[in-house]
């Protein structure tokens, strides 16, 4: 399994310093719901046992599993569970019907993903990460029924410290799911931002840009002074 790399941005923020990829089969998925099972395989014409690959990429930022403060006693947000969070956190980062998805399998399949299935991976990837029954089911029941509001969510509210790097925005759709292990912003995808200078990557179908990484020492002068709106 991928290693999980990361480093605290601010007291409730995180950014993954490596793209983290996660394999999955949708038989593996989907085990307890074959009809469902049924209607993604016709839909995108993948197989039932094929590999697949999410791939939550360098400088996304996320706060793990959000853990409300009276409760951090009992979970951190970076615990065995945290980078099935990250990829819930990325998956709940997904704006619905815009763009393009490429034109296979994989990119039928990321343009079906919702939050029964965001929801769902969570679930799925907990289990493999080996975290406890009663933990994993927890969290999955309570994003399962309390996750909409983050799931619709804008995240105009998120605020962290924010290189002020140029920020490119991307005239294409980040593809969450892919056939290959294949890497998180594709080089193509970067040909375009400008030469010699840091880049913030935002694609048509995400909510908050990826950041450049490494972050600047602080005090530089291209690292913000305070906390800013993303």
């Amino acid at each position: 399994m991928d290693k999980f790399e990361y480093c605290r941005l601010d007291k409730q923020w995180f950014i993954l310093t490596k793209d983290y990829t996660f394999g999955f089969t949708l038989a593996g998925l989907y085990e307890d719901d074959p009809t469902r099972l049924e209607v993604i395989l016709k839909e995108t014409g993948l197989s039932a046992d094929k590999p697949l690959y999410l791939v939550a990429p360098k400088g996304f930022v996320t706060d793990l599993a959000s853990i409300p403060t009276q409760l951090q006693f009992l979970f951190k947000p970076e615990g065995d569970y945290g980078p099935a969070a990250a990829l819930h956190d990325l998956l709940y980062q997904k704006i619905p019907i815009i763009g393009y998805y490429h034109n296979d399998g994989a990119g039928k399949l990321n343009a079906m993903i919702d939050k029964n299935f965001a929801d769902r991976m969570f679930l799925y990837a907990m289990k493999a990460l080996g975290v406890n029954w009663i933990t994993r089911q927890s969290f999955y029941l309570a994003v399962k029924h309390f996750g909409l509001t983050s799931f619709i969510d804008d995240n105009k509210g998120c605020i962290y410290f924010k290189p002020n790097a140029y920020t490119f925005n991307m005239n294409a759709n980040y593809e969450f799911v892919r056939e290959f292990p294949t890497v998180g912003i594709p080089p193509q995808d970067m040909t375009m931002v400008r030469s010699n200078q840091q880049a913030h990557v935002h694609y048509l179908n995400i909510k908050r840009a990826f950041l450049t990484y490494p972050i600047p020492v602080a005090g530089e002068t291209n690292v913000s002074a305070k906390p800013q709106p993303v």
